[in-house]
């Protein structure tokens, strides 16, 4: 039978904190830090050493980095078994429990149950050397935020045509329970055919656990604030509304090529995202038409009950405004297309 520490509990969710608790996290929220994007402060951050280029770790061969948080990275890697190339996301802590442990591998599969064009593909979870580790699909065309650094504010049909491949793809992990809890332009990716793709479901946890709190610790951010719902910087429950907030917030950015919210520091942009009004991206762009501003506005209303209440709702709104380019294919039909050819 596994102890609790009497006079210590988690700072995330309040629980009582196991005796052996790493970190100073129960194991679900230290799973959560695997979404962190803010960095971690110097006195929590692990000591375990991540791979480097060329090494072999695990099964896999270690390629070149794609990105780092305050909990681990993500790498390009060869799986050697089988030489396919994916996206392997180390996370810098060992899960020292048994509970810690078969909670990581079974979030893990659940985000491996999503198949769907719109979400990037999570092959499985495992542990190497007591490191946690999710391999997914590599997805090559880069992140949105990637693409509106280097662009601009996007044409508005091609902005609507990304956001409602991401929302289809968010809706298909709704349908078998799963909250994302960190939509943001960052965790979408375009492949090299234009498919637009919600990624990051690595450690996004199940609707049956949504009433965690996954604000701060100590000063580190869980989520991302500037896209995190009102409701969400409170720490109050969780539902879809809450990914639809996000989901509005990300289309504003990529309309404007700037979040809604700002501030010059952590404390004012969450007031900001509280207490301000929602802004209207036509402020920063005149040419967004009025029914396409109103949908992001919805989206970004305060109170939950207030957004749209479906995904199959929002699509069916963003309709209207999509381009008339074909939307890539999914991947039925690309297979199709290329047994014939």
């Amino acid at each position: 039978m596994n102890s609790t520490h009497p006079n210590r509990s988690c700072p995330q969710c309040e629980q009582p904190l196991p005796a052996d608790a790493p970190y100073g996290l129960c194991p679900e929220c230290l799973m959560l830090g695997a979404l962190e994007t803010m960095p971690m402060p110097d006195h929590l951050k692990p000591s375990g050493r991540l791979p480097e280029l060329g090494e072999v770790f695990g099964g896999y061969r270690i390629g070149r980095e794609l990105g780092r948080g305050g909990m681990g990275a993500v790498f390009e890697a060869e799986q050697l078994e089988t030489g396919r190339v994916i996206a392997l996301k180390l996370l810098n802590h060992q899960l020292d429990s048994p509970e810690a442990r078969a909670r990581f591998l079974r979030e893990g599969r659940l985000a491996a149950s999503i198949n769907h064009p719109n979400s990037v593909y999570v092959f499985g979870t495992e542990e190497i050397g007591e490191m946690p580790a999710i391999s997914m699909e590599l997805v090559g065309g880069g992140t949105l935020e990637e693409i509106v650094k280097a662009r601009g504010a996007l044409p508005i049909g091609e902005a609507v045509d990304m956001i409602s491949q991401v929302v289809e793809g968010l809706e298909a992990a709704e349908e078998i329970g799963i909250l994302h809890r960190d939509v943001k332009p960052g965790n979408c990716f375009q492949d090299v055919d234009g498919t637009v793709k919600i990624g990051d479901f690595g450690l996004s946890i199940s609707a049956e656990a949504r009433d965690k709190n996954l604000l701060t610790m100590d000063g580190t951010i869980f989520g991302t604030p500037a896209f995190s719902s009102p409701e969400q910087l409170r720490g109050d429950e969780l539902n879809v509304q809450s990914d639809i907030y996000a989901v509005g917030a990300t289309l504003f950015y990529l309309l404007t090529g700037k979040a809604a919210f700002g501030g010059k520091s952590v404390a004012q942009l969450f007031a900001n995202v509280l207490e301000s009004k929602s802004p209207s991206p036509k402020k920063k762009r005149p040419d967004i038409p009025e029914g396409l501003a109103a949908i992001v506005l919805r989206c970004l209303r305060k109170i939950p009950f207030g957004r749209f209440g479906s995904y199959l709702e929002l699509r069916k709104a963003l309709a209207a405004f999509k381009s008339d380019l074909p939307s890539p294919a999914n991947s039925g039909l690309r297979f199709l297309a290329g047994t014939a050819d």
